[in-house]
């Protein structure tokens, strides 16, 4: 729908002390509020939209919340975020790439890193691993069911795709998701939505689709 709004909660009682409507952007499309992200400093607040905006929360502590606009993505639609340092990572979903930003300064905010995919791809969920440095990524159920992991550079926000993360004997990077048989005797197609990484119990990371 036309979603703009966000709601700033006092945690000590649960109380709702304001319901913030997102200002236009400069698109002034930049509706239905999805991820917030705490900065590094610990106080700044980001929120991004699915429709590609990308807001900063002010005076979060204060008697009147606010938000104010500080840029609008490429493209239409687009998915989960990740804030890495002082980069924030974007998923483009309807322009196939996934992007990461500088945000060290908020007033000028500039891209420095991009992966194009293809069109079967539509970037949907990313997660890192607890270096910062592996990023797995999928398109849900809306584009192919496949999985990739990207290696971030914390140093300068480079994105590189891991061409070696792939299905024994493809050519292709990626994990497919489909023709797979699985532990609880299900064989088939499937698609992962939310992916993250987790710990076996050796300490190792391992990955998890849902």
């Amino acid at each position: 729908g036309d979603a703009r709004t966000v709601q700033v909660w006092r945690l000590s009682d649960l109380m709702l002390r304001k319901t913030v409507i997102l200002p236009k952007g400069p698109h002034g499309s930049e509706k239905n509020p999805g991820e917030p992200r705490l900065l590094a400093d610990g106080k700044t607040v980001l929120v991004h939209t699915f429709s590609c905006g990308l807001y900063q929360m002010i005076d979060l502590e204060g008697p009147q919340p606010s938000a104010k606009s500080l840029m609008k993505f490429d493209g239409d639609i687009c998915a989960v975020p990740l804030r890495l340092g002082h980069y924030w990572v974007q998923t483009l979903f309807s322009n196939h790439a996934l992007a990461s930003y500088d945000i060290s300064d908020l007033n000028h905010i500039r891209e420095v890193s991009r992966i194009k995919f293809n069109a079967k791809q539509k970037p949907h969920w990313i997660a890192t691993d607890e270096t910062g440095r592996r990023i797995i990524m999928n398109s849900g159920e809306y584009g192919e069911h496949r999985l990739y992991m990207i290696n971030f550079n914390p140093e300068t926000g480079a994105l590189a795709l891991d061409k070696n993360f792939r299905d024994p004997g493809s050519k292709e990077p990626g994990v497919s998701m489909d023709g797979k048989s699985w532990p609880h005797g299900f064989k088939g197609n499937a698609y992962p939505h939310g992916t993250v990484f987790s710990l076996s119990s050796s300490g190792q990371n391992v990955k998890a689709g849902n």
